[in-house]
């Protein structure tokens, strides 16, 4: 119910775009990597030649990887470390996946209940897995077999306080624009607001879900 991106923990995706990722991952089940950090030793002459573009107003992109995500290159590949290491641990030790790539989210408050203090919720959690060819290899990220769940914790809130339940996905053919208007709609009503972002990160309160169900 009140997400943060607590670094090391949780990664911000740029590109691709909000609806096009989610088309890419969660409908064709592709296999997408993220953009390598370039190293210092042996990419000296690309850093150089990048390094002197970016000063000259023209900085040079590259098509390696298909995943960018917010903030540095070196804080995003210790993220990665430490998502890959914590999901791991969690399936080998209690046979559960607990990282999801977070498809939207509800800014909102509870000013009858708790204040005004406004507060941000993912809304659609799709498992999915980190795993690396070797060790200077990309990080890849793709999608587990695993349904898509709509945050359980926030449907069970909405249904118990603004009688109001979450639509489902349709398992097989999921439409997140059709999902996010109908959520809008009562988003609007209450002045929160929904927000077309992407977040990847570890979610245990997710395995709930059959709880909220």
């Amino acid at each position: 119910l009140n997400y943060r991106d607590a670094k090391p923990m949780a990664l911000r995706i740029i590109e691709p775009g909000f609806e096009d990722l989610f088309q890419r991952l969660a409908v064709k089940e592709e296999s997408l990597t993220f953009q390598p950090r370039l190293d210092t030793e042996t990419d000296f002459r690309v850093l150089a030649v990048t390094g002197l573009m970016a000063k000259l107003g023209h900085p040079l992109t590259f098509p390696a990887g298909d995943i960018k995500t917010e903030g540095d290159a070196e804080a995003c590949e210790e993220t990665l470390c430490n998502l890959k290491a914590q999901s791991k641990l969690a399936w080998d030790e209690q046979g559960v996946n607990i990282l999801y790539l977070s498809f939207g989210f509800l800014e909102w408050n509870d000013a009858q209940n708790a204040g005004p203090e406004w507060q941000k919720a993912p809304l659609i959690l799709l498992p999915v897995e980190l795993s690396q060819a070797g060790l200077n290899a990309p990080f890849v990220l793709k999608r587990l077999e695993d349904d898509l769940l709509v945050n359980p914790a926030l449907n069970h809130k909405l249904a118990l306080e603004y009688n109001f339940k979450l639509p489902a996905p349709n398992a097989d053919k999921p439409d997140l624009p059709g999902f996010l208007k109908a959520l809008t709609t009562l988003a609007d009503m209450r002045g929160w607001k929904v927000h077309h972002e992407t977040s990847l990160s570890l979610m245990s309160f997710a395995k709930l879900a059959m709880y909220y169900d």
